[in-house]
């Protein structure tokens, strides 16, 4: 060996014959590569290897299998870290993106949640606004509402609408003899019976009208068949014999009246079906009470 680097004081003059390098050398040519350990420090390398054309030697140049691979594990650990960062800087983004996704399932189902009770607590508020407290029937803002509608459907369609109106008999004596808790457990007896009785039809509409006078509103009805009905309902409110002793009878009647009439557009205003339908009610008290009465409203021309 003529020299080394790094240089040591002991490599030149060394013998190379026996070496794993020369006789790859002589094996291979002037020119070669092989991996091989090291002759010198036991360090296995890859070895390069070629001859000198203008002198009697040969040079070789060798690099460790770690020294080869350094760059590529530099270049490796650069890449693995810049991969490592992009993955957690996509997951971080993923997992807010998910969180939002979340939040936004979690708000809609609470505004859902939230629309659903307030369309219940619409409804029913709606519903109390529409019914009376005591009894249950419509209250008379409802009553007056269906009856300007199904008034402005007769008048189209050209069909017959009936009203009942029925008064609770002597109910100023039923309340100062029994009290007045007494007298609304009387209404609410009798507005569910006169429910039971009147509500058979869709359009059919039972209502308070005030105090202890009820109505009940029947849309394809003729006189016939409101009288009718309204005997049904007297009938019923006296064969509950609710006790009344300031009466003769000794228990709760009602009295009724009925009219009923085809609207013709822009002639009769539905008033006037409400005031028939009360002077037929006074009649009927004038009568002796506990009876239907009824008044003729002729056919518009």
């Amino acid at each position: 060996m003529m020299t080394r680097r790094p240089y040591s004081d002991d490599a030149p003059g060394r013998n190379m014959l026996g070496t794993e390098l020369f006789r790859t050398y002589t094996a291979e040519g002037p020119m070669g590569m092989a991996y091989f350990k090291s002759a010198q420090d036991g360090v296995t390398r890859l070895n390069s290897f070629q001859r000198l054309d203008n002198y009697p030697l040969f040079v070789a140049a060798a690099l460790s299998k770690d020294e080869i691979l350094a760059n590529w594990w530099r270049e490796t650990l650069w890449h693995s870290g810049g991969i490592a960062v992009l993955t957690l800087i996509v997951g971080f983004i993923g997992w807010r993106l998910v969180r939002q996704l979340q939040l936004q399932t979690r708000t809609e189902a609470e505004l859902r949640q939230a629309r659903d009770a307030l369309e219940t607590l619409n409804k029913t508020l709606n519903t109390l606004a529409m019914e009376d407290g005591l009894t249950g029937l419509a209250n008379r803002r409802q009553f007056d509402m269906m009856l300007d509608n199904e008034f402005s459907r007769a008048a189209r369609t050209a069909s017959t609408l009936a009203l009942i109106m029925m008064d609770v008999d002597c109910f100023k004596q039923y309340n100062d003899i029994y009290g007045h808790a007494a007298g609304d457990e009387c209404l609410q007896t009798i507005g569910r019976t006169i429910a039971n009785l009147a509500s058979q039809r869709p359009g059919d509409l039972a209502a308070r009208y005030g105090g202890e006078e009820m109505a009940v509103l029947l849309p394809n009805t003729d006189v016939k068949g409101a009288v009718v009905l309204a005997e049904r309902i007297r009938s019923a409110v006296r064969d509950l014999k609710i006790e009344h002793s300031g009466v003769a009878d000794g228990f709760v009647t009602l009295s009724a009246g009925v009219d009923a009439l085809i609207p013709a557009t822009g002639q009769v205003q539905s008033k006037e079906l409400i005031r028939a339908a009360d002077r037929a009610l006074y009649a009927a008290k004038a009568g002796g009470r506990n009876r239907v009465c009824s008044t003729a409203q002729p056919a518009p021309a």
